[in-house]
């Protein structure tokens, strides 16, 4: 999944169909700049994503973007 435009870009990767005993899965989320070429920042968490069922899964998704996005604009240098 994915978005691009002049403004700037969200990217996002997720396994599929890989069957893990794991518990805890890392969720990186990238935002680039596409005219630069540059990545502005990346954003990551460690947690349990995948649940039973699609709803919790998707519920536990949300979450975790949510909490790595309030992160999102990183304090700017002094």
């Amino acid at each position: 999944m994915g978005y691009d435009s002049v403004f700037g870009g969200i990217g996002m990767g997720i396994p599929l169909g890989i069957q893990s005993s794991r518990e805890v899965e890392t969720l990186v989320l990238d935002i680039f700049d596409p005219i630069k070429q540059k990545l502005i920042w990346r954003g990551y968490a460690h947690e349990k994503l995948m649940d039973t069922g699609p709803e919790k899964t998707s519920m536990n998704f949300i979450k975790v973007i949510n909490a790595i996005l309030e992160q999102f604009p990183p304090p700017k240098k002094k």
